[in-house]
């Protein structure tokens, strides 16, 4: 099936030297800056926006509000940057599947799977990072419940893949309204965005999400929104 690809981590190769001026405190700010990204998508992740204020942040991570609004601006824009800090790599990740399918061999129907697969297993794939649960979290409260803020972002982030995967569906799916396979394809994003936030799931199994848990999901979605979508042509 189509399993989660763990993102590489960019690789690196320095030198041992000897520590510039100013270097320990510059090591020292970023990782002040990283406790607060990581306490802050921790209680966004279970508040929200407006259930979070900077001073719980800070007192989670150990450091001050001054310092907070240096490294961020405001409580907004520290919440846009938890909320958006793997959308970059997941899209390059989204794009490249779909450029690997330029050669795919098979029938409609599992292209179709493997072209949502492309687009969902990116994202879920970001759950095996430290931290990534609550990272897939608040990016699904981030689109579902501040579209004052994500609007605009969403256009000019993922416009463009976007508009690859329609056409892409579109091209297998034929014959398919444009009006039915919008609906549809928002359908299965909405389900893609929903899932790591399922607290009955947690809930009803008495233990968290995990990692793998999203894996089958992730399958679970495909298998699903394919059959949907499929069903849909005209």
């Amino acid at each position: 099936m189509f399993k989660i690809r763990a993102m590489s981590a960019q690789k690196t190769a320095k030198k041992v030297a000897k520590p510039k001026k100013g270097q320990g405190r510059t090591s020292a700010g970023s990782q002040t800056q990283s406790r607060i990204m990581e306490s802050a998508s921790s209680l966004f992740a279970q508040n929200g926006l407006k259930g979070v204020s900077i001073r719980d942040i800070v007192n989670e991570a150990g450091a001050n509000v001054a310092l907070a609004n240096y490294y961020f601006g405001s409580k907004e824009a520290l919440y846009v940057a938890a909320a958006t800090r793997y959308v970059a790599e997941v899209n390059k990740q989204r794009s490249d599947s779909l450029d690997e399918l330029a050669s795919f061999k098979g029938t409609q129907k599992r292209k179709l799977k493997a072209i949502l697969a492309g687009y969902v297993m990116p994202h879920y794939a970001v759950a095996a990072k430290p931290g990534g649960m609550d990272y897939l979290r608040i990016f699904s409260r981030f689109l579902l419940e501040t579209p004052n803020i994500s609007k605009s972002f969403t256009q000019d982030h993922f416009g463009s893949i976007r508009r690859r995967y329609l056409d892409a569906l579109q091209e297998v799916l034929t014959p398919i309204s444009e009006q039915s396979l919008h609906r549809g394809f928002s359908f299965f994003v909405t389900n893609m965005l929903i899932s790591p936030r399922d607290f009955g799931y947690e809930l009803l199994n008495n233990t968290e999400l995990t990692p793998d848990d999203l894996n089958k999901v992730g399958e679970m979605l495909v298998e699903y929104s394919a059959a949907g979508l499929w069903a849909l042509r005209d």
